[in-house]
């Protein structure tokens, strides 16, 4: 097992820019330090983010920046919220205040707009205590736009089968 305030630490100095991580001495810092947790998020096209719920202030690494398109500097909910498709929006925003009273994880599931494509993204995390250390919630993205595009081209397939004479199979190319 890993001591939360530990991992929770190394995360937070994996979201610091420009901060140089020395790991503390211990049988989980060895393990878990800022670096290796840089090399597991990258091999799982994972996207760190932190929100300080009170400031309003999200702090995203790198690979999320470039999930959503924006580049750095102060980001705020409402920030992201311009990039959410208008039909997830509501249910986006439930979800993330929901998150900020509930204890327990989270998963929200959306699309966003980044230039002329659609992705689907997936934030996890934590919500509450003991997530919300120090009034600052911690979680992942993950850009699911091609598990959610098979997803409805699978389902679309199942449509078309279940009524006769609507999919038609041509064998050819004469």
């Amino acid at each position: 097992p890993y001591e939360r305030s530990v991992l929770g630490s190394q995360l937070s100095d994996l979201l610091a820019p420009g901060r140089t991580v020395t790991a503390e001495p211990g049988p989980v810092s060895s393990v878990w330090d800022a670096n290796r947790l840089r090399m597991a998020t990258d091999a799982a096209g994972v996207g760190l983010w932190s929100w300080n719920i009170d400031a309003d202030d999200f702090t995203m690494d790198e690979r999320s920046h470039k999930l959503w398109g924006i580049s750095g500097g102060p980001i705020t909910f409402e920030d992201l919220s311009k990039r959410i498709h208008p039909d997830d929006i509501h249910k986006v925003r439930t979800a993330f205040m929901r998150a900020r009273k509930v204890v327990g994880a989270y998963e929200a599931n959306f699309r966003i707009q980044h230039r002329d494509e659609i992705r689907w993204v997936s934030a996890r995390g934590m919500g509450a205590e003991p997530g919300a250390v120090g009034r600052t919630m911690f979680g992942v993205f993950l850009d699911v736009s091609e598990r959610m595009r098979a997803e409805e081209a699978r389902e679309m397939l199942a449509t078309e089968m279940g009524h006769p004479g609507v999919f038609r199979l041509v064998i050819g190319t004469d």
